[in-house]
């Protein structure tokens, strides 16, 4: 079962009454994307109207359709799969 939750890239709340699982990848698609050097570019040209197909939300992330996904190894496994 760790593996199973590893893989689909989630944290575990562990409570004497519940058990809390919470979604990580959202949070580690915008960390790779502050780090991606490409995306950051991508960013500064919607700030200044040039991409006007991105959005950036509230958060900060990037999405054009589904989403940005950052050139990160971890990342990419999981959203591309094996």
């Amino acid at each position: 079962m760790c593996a199973e939750i590893a893989h689909l890239n989630l944290g575990i709340v562990v409570n004497a009454m519940k058990i809390e699982v919470t979604p990580t990848l959202e949070k580690e698609i915008l960390n790779g994307q502050l780090e991606d050097e490409k995306l950051k570019e991508i960013a500064q040209n919607v700030v200044q109207g040039k991409a006007p197909r991105i959005r950036i939300d509230d958060n900060g992330t990037l999405w054009l359709g589904k989403g940005c996904v950052p050139e990160v190894k971890a990342i990419r496994d999981i959203v591309d799969g094996p």
